[in-house]
């Protein structure tokens, strides 16, 4: 399997590749990768499927937003390739995948469901087959039920999937009993090679062993919490002058970062309650829970506005505490609140932490 420039994570391909191995042989398994938002799930599918060589054949589908709502979708992506062969299933399954590929399903589900599986075995017959189906919290909800129920019966097959699901988003218990790899946060080391590669040749004043230019190397490192994407990010939009130490480094995502508008989408989709308790959060960095509850007795908060909170996926409570979840959350958020806002955080704090 080729490693090539994905840093740390050869303890994750191994186990990807073990699983290629076993279906190979004609024993089939599926995997669910998981991970926050830029930790590299997109990359670890590629890598899987670059990987399986060319005695595979790969299919692969991939969550789009618009298309969430449109009935196999998701399905209708990955199953075109194989439209030819629908022709050689019995009529009952024919015609079930003939609806979806013309997009107008009307089959029984379970008719459907088998009929996919039937469809993979056969095209597996001459050779093995790679399923893949990225960010699948956005595959609209029907497409996901029959990937996962396929995937759920494909041990006597040489057919291995994939799938990648980002943390904290639904699928409804449609991947129930297919096992998970979780993705961690790089490690510095790794870090710092996804570092090295982004900035290419470009940046020679940097150096990536903490002599020149260590401190801006440290702070992108620090301030990425090891997710590859804002570690890219974080460099495509270093300027002249934080290259050669001569700005401090950025203290925040780009303005224009994929990762920073995920955050800022989540704030901004909260009742006003709960951004209120978020960014207090994130002025303080961490609050006691005795802190957290007198502030939602304040004026405009209630209980349901700490429970929004709590389900944002913006901070983290764990025991007697509240703290953002990570410095690239909190740094995103605070550079995308106005300055009202910051001011109303301030003086939400100030409340509360006098009345303790």
């Amino acid at each position: 399997m080729t490693h090539e420039r994905l840093h740390g994570r050869e303890r994750d391909l191994r186990t990807i590749e073990a699983m290629l191995d076993r279906a190979r042989d004609g024993h089939g398994g599926a995997l669910v990768v998981a991970g926050d938002a830029g930790i590299g799930r997109t990359a670890l599918l590629e890598a899987a499927v670059r990987g399986a060589g060319t005695g595979w054949r790969t299919l692969g589908t991939t969550g789009v937003p618009g298309e969430t709502g449109v009935p196999y979708a998701g399905l209708h992506r990955l199953l075109r390739p194989l439209s030819e062969q629908v022709a050689q299933l019995p009529p009952a399954h024919r015609d079930a995948l003939a609806a979806i590929l013309s997009g107008a399903p009307r089959a029984e589900p379970f008719v459907l469901f088998t009929a996919v599986c039937e469809l993979l075995g056969r095209a597996a017959r001459k050779g093995p087959l790679l399923c893949w189906a990225d960010d699948v919290h956005r595959l609209d909800a029907g497409s996901l039920e029959v990937l996962a129920f396929a995937a759920r019966r494909v041990e006597d097959e040489p057919v291995a999937v994939l799938f990648s699901v980002r943390d904290g988003e639904p699928d409804g218990g449609a991947l129930a009993g297919i096992r998970r790899l979780r993705l961690a946060p790089l490690a510095e080391d790794a870090s710092r090679r996804v570092l090295r590669d982004a900035l290419g040749g470009t940046a020679p004043d940097i150096c990536l062993d903490g002599s020149a230019g260590g401190d801006l190397t440290e702070e992108i490192v620090d301030l990425a919490c090891g997710r590859p994407l804002a570690i890219r990010e974080l460099a495509g939009a270093l300027t002249s002058g934080q290259l050669s130490g001569a700005a401090p480094p950025p203290r925040a995502l780009p303005p224009s970062s994929s990762l920073r508008a995920l955050h800022r989408g989540r704030y901004r989709a909260l009742p006003s309650g709960a951004r209120r308790l978020v960014l207090m959060t994130v002025a303080e960095e961490w609050l006691g829970a005795a802190t957290m509850e007198r502030a939602v007795r304040a004026d405009g908060i209630g209980g349901g506005d700490l429970d929004a909170a709590r389900d944002s996926g913006l901070l983290r409570f764990e025991g007697d505490g509240v703290a953002v979840r990570n410095r690239l959350v909190r740094s995103s958020l605070w550079a995308d609140a106005t300055r009202e806002e910051r001011r109303d955080a301030h003086a939400l704090l100030a409340g509360v932490l006098v009345q303790e």
